[in-house]
């Protein structure tokens, strides 16, 4: 996707997210809202277009909480991310006021740490700037104060990032 929301070719996606991907580039010749985020989760039909006018299209296989978060609260959401854990899918809405949602109905596919880093990051280290989560329990969250919390990344990245810290560098996103 460019940074105008115009969208390029797309293989290997779900094909109701293909599709409605397909209307939109054959609609913005009449004007009709770019795209601004894309989201796909791990099911078939786990996936969430937001527009720039602040409307979205989603799959059959969103949680319902998520898409009532997205209808109450139009265009308050800086992006959407699905990860994975114990074999459940989560979801989780950055809004852009740094705060993070949990909208999934079942927290039990919530990575470990997650939910208190979340709660953190937007009382105490003045919101969520980054959010990245893994398909088995993993994730890395950036508060806008550079500080940052993970849990289940690969040994070589916790190292990394280990060495990042002691060094006094900041990771950047």
């Amino acid at each position: 996707m460019a940074e105008d929301g115009a969208i390029g070719k797309h293989h290997g996606l779900p094909t109701g997210l293909s599709d409605k991907l397909d209307g939109q580039r054959q609609v913005m010749v009449a004007k009709l809202p770019a795209v601004d985020d894309l989201s796909v989760g791990y099911g078939s039909e786990e996936w969430i277009v937001r527009f720039k006018d602040g409307s979205f299209s989603c799959g059959n296989g969103v949680d319902p909480k998520l898409k009532g978060i997205l209808k109450e609260d139009a265009g308050g959401a800086s992006s959407v991310l699905f990860g994975r854990n114990n074999g459940y899918t989560t979801s989780v809405a950055l809004m852009k006021d740094g705060s993070g949602l949990i909208t999934s109905s079942e927290y039990i596919g919530l990575p470990n740490g997650l939910l208190d880093a979340l709660k953190e990051a937007h009382v105490a280290h003045q919101g969520v700037q980054t959010l990245a989560m893994g398909p088995d329990g993993e994730f890395f969250l950036k508060a806008a104060d550079g500080t940052f919390w993970r849990s289940n990344l690969h040994p070589s990245l916790d190292r990394m990032l280990d060495e990042l810290a002691a060094s006094g560098s900041s990771v950047g996103w």
